[in-house]
């Protein structure tokens, strides 16, 4: 920008300190683009703690590169808002879910509801509670920081189909939430990489609710879903649900929790993502643990952290296998908070093989 002559050195002083300011508040933690019909994306806080002695490993660190850019500054981030409040239990909306809450949780999650490190701060968030899971709610990322599922021989019963049903926005939430509208045009989305196919990935997966056409329902609110990219959600990530379906006991419950996860295995403060619609974020990928007891009475479990993106088509699911720790280190929650530390050694601390293909 070239300034005119004629301005005197004060007020030019003051034009360019103005301009310093506008461009460093450009860098927040909402929807930033930089040039006109470029991709949007937002930054993220890296969930590793500062003074972490080793870093989880994911076998796709190269590939994942083009999906989450580093943000090595802190400064980057000095302009953010506070994030919005939680809800109250005086919306009549957000008691209902809390009162539903209390009936389901223990079924849903009987090892607890994963909680956050002591410390870290993720933002605004909403739980919600219904006959087939239960989520918490990111109103930063506008999709759930987790889902826990409970299945059992007649939940996971065909009863029902999915044909009619399409995604809608989850009426249970107070704060900001991803809308369907957020996916408009979603087949021919654009990232910094290029071409993204998205589909709507859910979570709680309809085919492990199709029992009633209530639970099958409740699948389709959009808390209940991350964008995930065409090819992964229709394919590796559809045999895990699968594999999750089928593994465990023929009789008595299992239960999965499934979350989207944003990581690097770089050792910076933030990371830039990926968005789609009106800043719902794209993870750099999704994860999921199943839990049950063998027919001795002991736990037993396996995890998985798949890329979202398109994988090699001749990849097993072996290929994905993860230990629960690592998964705990690098979204900063406690999935299994109540598990007696002799259990929580065992099942967390190794990455158990799938037993599927």
């Amino acid at each position: 920008m070239r300034l005119s002559p004629h301005l005197r050195p004060w007020p030019r002083l003051a034009l360019l300190l103005l301009l310093g300011v506008a461009a460093a508040g450009c860098t927040t933690r909402g929807p930033v683009r930089a040039v006109r019909g470029e991709p949007e994306v937002k930054q993220v806080p890296s969930r590793i703690p500062a003074d972490a002695v080793s870093r989880p490993y994911f076998h796709d660190e190269s590939a994942s590169v083009a999906m989450a850019e580093d943000a090595v500054d802190a400064s980057a981030m000095a302009g953010d808002a506070a994030p919005p409040p939680p809800p109250t239990t005086e919306d009549p909306v957000a008691a209902t879910t809390t009162a539903r809450a209390s009936a389901s949780e223990t079924s849903h999650c009987p090892f607890g509801e994963p909680v956050p490190r002591r410390g870290l701060d993720v933002g605004g968030t909403e739980r919600v509670v219904r006959a087939g899971y239960a989520l918490l709610h990111s109103t930063d990322l506008k999709t759930p920081y987790w889902v826990c599922e409970r299945y059992t021989t007649r939940s996971l019963q065909h009863n029902v189909e999915r044909d009619g049903l399409s995604f809608k926005a989850d009426p249970a939430l107070r704060g900001a939430r991803a809308v369907p509208a957020d996916y408009a045009g979603s087949s021919q989305h654009r990232t910094r990489a290029g071409l993204f196919p998205i589909d709507i990935g859910h979570m709680a997966p309809a085919e492990a609710h199709s029992s009633s056409a209530e639970r099958i329902a409740d699948t389709f609110y959009l808390s209940n879903a991350v964008p995930q990219h065409r090819a992964m959600n229709r394919g590796q990530w559809a045999r895990l649900e699968a594999c999750a379906r089928t593994t465990g006991p023929v009789r008595g419950s299992k239960w999965v929790i499934s979350g989207p996860m944003i990581y690097t295995a770089r050792d910076v403060q933030f990371i830039t993502v990926d968005t789609i619609g009106d800043g719902v974020v794209i993870p750099t990928h999704t994860w999921k643990i199943l839990v049950y007891r063998a027919p001795a009475g002991d736990l037993r479990a396996w995890a998985a952290v798949m890329p979202n993106e398109v994988l090699p088509e001749n990849s097993q699911l072996g290929d994905f296998v993860a230990s629960i720790d690592a998964i705990e280190d690098a979204t900063g929650f406690d999935v299994l908070p109540d598990l007696e530390p002799r259990e929580q050694a065992a099942l967390e601390r190794v990455a158990h093989p799938i037993p599927c293909q």
